[in-house]
C-alpha cells in the first residue's frame, strides 16, 4: 500500500497541505514550544546515526530513513501506520506526527526534510501533483503453464487496488483455472488521464535537496527518487510516474535558495550511481540492526513524551 502513489492520493487531504502555510496562529503556545524542543532533540539524536555510518549523500540518507521509518524505528511502540486519522497538522511539528505511529506524506516528507536541514543539507518540502491513471486488467489464456493459481492470486492481491476489479479477477481465475483447467496470465495496463496536469491541484508531498551542484527529488513515502525533465523544470519523473511541481510551493515558503536551484535545473546523479548508493545503504542497514535496536531503545522515552504531547493537542 505504501509503495503506491495512488494510495497516497487517496489518503492525503489537499486542504491539509494548505494548512502548512496558514497555521502560524498555533505555533507559539506552551505545548507547541515543548513539542518543538523535544522534536529538535530527536533530530539531533537521529543525525548521530547518519554520522555513525558516515552517510553524506542525500540518497544514502533517504534510503536509511525510509528503511527505519517502515521498520518502526521512528515511532512509538515501534509501529508506523500510513494513516491520517490522528494527524495534528500544525506548522513546525508536522514531522512529529510520525513519532505518534501514524502519518501520511506531508508528515513523512517534513520529518525527512527536517533531518536533512539539521544535518547541514539544504532541503525543502515540495508539494506536487501525481498524474492520475486507471488500471485495465487483461487476462490471457496461454498454451503452456506459466503460473500457479497461488501465484496468480498473489499477483492480483498485490497489484489490483480496486476492490470490484479484484473480486472479478478472482472469479475469472476460479473459473478458468479450476473449472476449465486453463493456463492463464494476468497483465495490467495503465490508462492516464487525458489532461496531463491541473495547474493548482496537489495530492502529494516530497523532499527536495541540493548538494554539490546536484538536485535530489526524494520521496520517502513511496521509497522513490525522481528526476527533473530537461524540457520542463516543473515536471518530475521516474520509471513509472510523472509529477508536476505545484506553484503552491511559493505559498509554502520554498526558500529563495531552493527556488533558484529548481529554476537552474541542476542535474541529478546518474541512475547507475543512484542504484549503487541505494543497494549499499540497504546492505548497511541489514547488517546493523543491533545499532538500530539500541537507537530505538535509547529514544523510546522521548518518543512516548513527544507522542503524548502531540496527541493531547485538540485540533
Amino acid at each position: 500500500m505504501l509503495g503506491d502513489p495512488l494510495n497516497v492520493i487517496k489518503y492525503t487531504s489537499i486542504v491539509a497541505l494548505y494548512l502548512l502555510a496558514f497555521s502560524n496562529g498555533k505555533n507559539y503556545t506552551k505545548d507547541i514550544v515543548q513539542i518543538r524542543n523535544l522534536y529538535q532533540e530527536f533530530l539531533k539524536n537521529y543525525n548521530k546515526l547518519n554520522k555513525t555510518f558516515n552517510l553524506s549523500d542525500p540518497i544514502q540518507i533517504h534510503t536509511m530513513f525510509y528503511y527505519l521509518l517502515y521498520e518502526g524505528y521512528l515511532s512509538k511502540d515501534k509501529d508506523f501506520q500510513f494513516s491520517n486519522k490522528q494527524a495534528r497538522d500544525i506548522d513546525y511539528i508536522y514531522g512529529a506526527n510520525v513519532i505518534t505511529g501514524q502519518g501520511v506524506c506531508r508528515h513523512i516528507s517534513t520529518m525527512f526534510t527536517d533531518i536533512l536541514n539539521d544535518y547541514g543539507i539544504q532541503s525543502n518540502n515540495l508539494v506536487v501533483y501525481f498524474r492520475n491513471y486507471d488500471v485495465n486488467v487483461k487476462i490471457n489464456i496461454i498454451d503452456k503453464p506459466k503460473y500457479t493459481k497461488e501465484e496468480l492470486i498473489n499477483y492480483a492481491r498485490t497489484h489490483i487496488e480496486d476492490e470490484e476489479k479484484y473480486n472479478l479477477v478472482m472469479k475469472v481465475i476460479e473459473r478458468l483455472v479450476d473449472e476449465y483447467n486453463k493456463s492463464i496470465e494476468i497483465s495490467l495496463e495503465k490508462v492516464y488521464e487525458k489532461k496531463l496536469f491541473k495547474s493548482f491541484l496537489v495530492n502529494h508531498m516530497i523532499s527536495y535537496a541540493f548538494q554539490d551542484g546536484k538536485s535530489y527529488f526524494l520521496d520517502p513515502t513511496n521509497k522513490s527518487i525522481y528526476r527533473m525533465s530537461k524540457s520542463n523544470n516543473h515536471i518530475l519523473y521516474d520509471d513509472e510516474y510523472e509529477l508536476k511541481i505545484s506553484p503552491i510551493n511559493s505559498i509554502l515558503r520554498l526558500s529563495r535558495y531552493s527556488n533558484n536551484c529548481l529554476i537552474n535545473q541542476y542535474p541529478s546523479v546518474s541512475k547507475e550511481e543512484e542504484k549503487m548508493l541505494i543497494e549499499e545503504t540497504v546492505k548497511l542497514c541489514n547488517k546493523n540492526i543491533d545499532i538500530f535496536e539500541n537507537f530505538y531503545s535509547e529514544n523510546s522515552d522521548l518518543y512516548k513524551d513527544i507522542s503524548s504531547k502531540v496527541l493531547k493537542i485538540k485540533y
